[in-house]
């Protein structure tokens, strides 16, 4: 699990740097393996950026958090914790608040 917001780090106005949660799951083994796709609060789903599985990169829709996902032998995958509520289901890479005006 790689944490976007614990990074410790401040913008040019003070403000955190937030960035997104992303999961690198490795199947280093020879056979396949199931991860269960961590819920740390309700309404979570887990966006599949990268699957070596895939020849070439495949669009899927946001998995449920909670749920198996299958890698297969010696293979990776990189997914991005989204928000299943959210209209947008991808954030800017980076939010920091501007100064405030006036």
């Amino acid at each position: 699990m790689l944490s976007g917001k614990t990074l410790g780090e401040v913008d040019q106005y003070g403000e955190p740097l937030v960035d997104r949660d992303f999961l690198l799951l490795l199947n280093p083994h020879e056979g396949p393996i199931d991860f269960h796709l961590p819920k740390k609060r309700p309404h979570i789903r887990w966006k599949v950026l990268v699957d070596t599985r895939d020849a070439v990169p495949v669009e899927r829709g946001p998995l449920p958090a909670g749920k198996p996902y299958t890698l297969i032998p010696r293979s990776f995958a990189l997914l991005e914790e989204v928000d299943g509520e959210a209209q947008e289901t991808l954030t800017p890479p980076f939010s920091g608040s501007p100064p405030a005006e006036g």
